[in-house]
């Protein structure tokens, strides 16, 4: 689908890459990962009062499945910062299980030593992903007595996006080009208010994420990764 068929105001196309362990292959898979990502959109949604719907499938591609959602740009911008936070947890995991995976190849009895690291790797993932629900918290001033339930939501999501990240899948942002002009003109002026949504902030951590995206498959050794993305 090209991007101009989606384009609405203040809509940002969200491509999820299905790789790896979190590959589409059978319809068992397309249940499991449909699932995760409904939670993933429930979750971000809920915390900008917003309904799953609002997350919107436009598009789909075949080769490495390509799932493409529209959302309004609050939702991607949150998501956006999600995904960023969680690679960074998702790369500190990997690298402690690597080294787990060169201990046991090299045949070292000391399943105490290795019990250790991948405790320490699973204690670093239930930490970052804790940071991570409590910054996104913070910045949208959630209140822990009267929404929980929105918070409750959006741990799931977190977690849900720290194990898609983690099992190789991958997230891209693309941002209709009107609103990143109108965004690139307004900064640093008064018409960039706290209510208007800074695609140039979006756009930048997109390109982080692709950055982080590319470290980890350094950093997982060779693998079948599709450059064209």
């Amino acid at each position: 689908m090209k991007e101009q068929e989606y384009e609405a105001k203040e809509e940002v196309l969200i491509r999820v890459y299905f790789k790896e362990n979190a590959s589409l292959e059978n319809v068992t898979d397309f249940k499991k990962w449909g699932n995760i990502w409904y939670e993933i959109g429930r979750g971000i949604a809920m915390v900008h009062n917003a309904a799953p719907e609002n997350v919107r499938i436009v598009g789909a591609t075949s080769g490495s499945i390509v799932i493409e959602m529209a959302a309004v740009a609050s939702i991607a911008s949150t998501t956006s910062i999600i995904i960023l936070s969680a690679l960074k947890v998702a790369e500190r995991v990997i690298d402690i299980l690597k080294k787990v995976e060169e201990l046991r190849n090299l045949k070292l009895n000391n399943e105490k030593l290795l019990n250790g690291l991948e405790k320490e790797a699973q204690k670093k993932k239930e930490t970052g992903i804790n940071k991570i629900a409590d910054e996104i918290i913070r910045k949208l001033g959630l209140n822990s007595e009267g929404e929980g339930d929105k918070i409750n939501a959006l741990k799931k999501s977190v977690t849900n996006l720290v194990n898609f990240i983690e099992s190789g899948g991958e997230v891209d942002f693309i941002i209709p080009e009107q609103d990143l002009e109108e965004s690139e003109e307004a900064e640093g002026t008064e018409k960039l208010t706290e209510g208007h949504i800074d695609y140039t902030k979006i756009k930048e951590t997109a390109r982080q994420i692709r950055e982080l995206e590319h470290k980890m498959k350094a950093l997982e050794g060779p693998a079948d990764h599709n450059e064209d993305d």
